[in-house]
Order: structure tokens, then C-alpha cells, then sequence
């Protein structure tokens, strides 16, 4: 067995599916359309691993995965980036509707965490064009500083950004990310986005990384629930190095150690209606291999979607 075959066949045994069974679109799609009207929430990929691509062919990517739509990465070397995001994110989303998929969201750079970088008020002001409601900002670093320092310096950029984001109908979204980051976790979250309006900043909390350094799914679900707007969904776990080093891993979801129906009865239980963003950053040896891991997984997470509100 090659390591393509091994992959696939790990994927198939972790989510309980047959090897064969053909994994068609659940009939629950998108909310607002006619065969939506079960369910809210949206089924988004999250396109930095189809860099290279133009919105055409990521369109053409999305689809093949069975997504409702594009958590659309704007970042240098893509299509849409930050030194032309003024004049190319309306035309891109007006193309991805165009297709029959939805642009809920953007993701920028990592690094993007300055409310005074010249590039974010193009940015926001791009999104409130298109009509993109969630914009995933990037990363504050904690360097020793002292903890609670820090975290009041971070709460006056998140201020900053969300008078920026109020302008322009765009929300900005901080993101748990497990490693030397402020709100790495929930609780660490709740430092900055308690003194927020949940109109004003929003949540987004990641199944894979609350894994490595989080609080149980519903436990972190339930402290943020207020200002919850995205869910991550990769597969993650922890493992020791013959060396004594310790290592992350993104896997395909089912080989990791992230428990989804907890997590998916939470959501369906609470009505969430924002988007789940598969991250699909687990190693593939080709595009094709990781539309067709990834179609699984939403396929797998679909199905329990459908299983918990038939219960419901």
C-alpha cells in the first residue's frame, strides 16, 4: 500500500465510511435555498492550500469538495491579496455567487494585527463592498512581556479594528491558535472579548488547536457562545519525537484525536448559523488527494449534522 492509498484509506476507516460508497452532497446545502431549510450552518474551505490558483479555478476546486462556499484567503500570492484587494475581492465574490457558493468570510495575513497597517482600511473596505460580514485578523505574540500587559495592549488594537470593521459591516475575528499566541484557547479568548460588544469582534474558535491547548469543545464553545461567528474544522493531535520533542500534527479528520459529535451536538443544540471552515492543511500528496479527503470530511460532518437534528 503506497501513501496515497494509506491516507485514503485511514481518512475512509477514522470517519466510519465504506471505501466505494459515493460521497454525494448532503441534501441539507446551504441555508436560505430550498433544500437548506433544515439546517444554518455553512460548509466553507478555507483556500490558502489552493494558492496559485485564480478565482475561477478555485471555484471550480470548492465545488468538486461539495462546500457551500470559500472562507477566501487574502494574502500575498493569491488571487485576491492585500495590494489588490480594492479592486479584485468584488468582482471575486461576485464570481464565487455567481456559482451558486457563498463568500461568508475572509482570512488575511497572520501578521496582520496593526490597525494602522496601511493595508487594513482597504481591506475592510473591500469586504463592506462585497458584502463580507467576517474578516479573520491575525496573531499577538506573547514575548514575556507579562501576560496581563500584553493583553491590554491587544485590546486596544482589537478596539481599533472593530471601529474600522463598524464602518465598513465587516467584523474582525480572532482566531485560537495553539503555540505563544494570545488567545491561544477560549479562556485566554474571553480576556479580550469580554469587554466587547459581540457585534463589534467576533470568535473563532478551532477544533484542532483547542485539541493541543483548549478546553473540551463544548466547554470552550459555551464561554465564547456570545461572540461566536466561525468554527475551524481540522484534526489534530500531539506526539513525542524519538528525540523527546514534541510535535503538532493536521490530520485528516478521524486520524487526529479531536472528538466532532460533541463539538457538532453543541452547534446544532445552539443554532449556530456562521460557517465551519475546512482547513484541509494536513499533507496530501496532490490537489486531487486533498479535494477528495476534504469531500469526505464534509461529508462525514454533514451526515452528523443531519443525524443530531433528525434526534433533535
Amino acid at each position: 500500500m503506497n501513501r496515497r492509498q494509506f491516507l485514503e484509506t485511514s481518512c475512509l476507516a477514522g470517519l466510519g465510511l465504506a471505501a466505494g460508497v459515493p460521497q454525494a452532497r448532503a441534501q441539507a446545502a446551504r441555508p436560505g435555498t430550498k433544500e437548506g431549510t433544515n439546517t444554518t450552518m455553512q460548509y466553507v474551505f478555507f483556500s490558502k492550500t489552493l494558492k496559485g490558483q485564480s478565482i475561477e479555478q478555485m471555484i471550480e476546486s470548492v465545488k468538486r469538495l461539495g462546500a457551500d462556499g470559500f472562507d477566501l484567503t487574502v494574502r500575498p500570492g493569491y488571487a485576491v491579496n492585500p495590494d489588490n484587494v480594492a479592486d479584485a475581492l468584488v468582482p471575486a465574490a461576485e464570481k464565487i455567487r455567481a456559482a451558486g457558493l457563498s463568500v461568508p468570510m475572509i482570512s488575511t495575513p497572520t501578521s496582520l494585527n496593526d490597525p494602522s497597517d496601511p493595508s487594513v482600511e482597504p481591506i475592510f473596505r473591500a469586504c463592506g463592498e462585497a458584502k463580507i460580514g467576517l474578516v479573520k485578523i491575525g496573531y499577538w505574540k506573547f514575548r514575556g512581556e507579562g501576560y496581563w500587559k500584553a493583553v491590554d495592549g491587544m485590546k486596544k488594537d482589537v478596539e481599533d479594528f472593530a471601529k474600522i470593521g463598524a464602518r465598513y459591516g465587516a467584523k474582525p475575528c480572532l482566531h485560537t491558535h495553539s503555540g505563544s499566541n494570545l488567545a491561544c484557547n477560549a479562556s485566554s479568548l474571553m480576556h479580550v472579548l469580554k469587554d466587547f460588544d459581540p457585534e463589534q469582534v467576533g470568535a473563532y474558535l478551532d477544533a484542532g488547536h483547542l485539541n493541543i491547548c483548549g478546553e473540551p469543545l463544548p466547554m470552550a464553545l459555551d464561554m465564547v457562545a456570545d461572540w461566536l461567528a466561525i468554527v475551524a474544522v481540522k484534526d489534530m493531535l500531539k506526539e513525542k519525537r524519538d528525540d523527546g520533542s514534541v510535535r503538532k500534527r493536521t490530520l485528516p479528520l478521524g486520524q487526529g484525536t479531536v472528538e466532532w459529535k460533541p463539538m457538532m451536538a453543541w452547534l446544532v443544540e445552539h443554532n449556530f448559523a456562521g460557517p465551519l471552515s475546512f482547513h484541509s492543511e494536513f499533507q496530501a500528496e496532490s490537489l486531487e488527494q486533498r479535494i477528495e479527503l476534504t469531500s469526505k470530511e464534509i461529508a462525514y460532518l454533514r451526515t452528523m449534522e443531519q443525524e443530531l437534528r433528525a434526534k433533535a
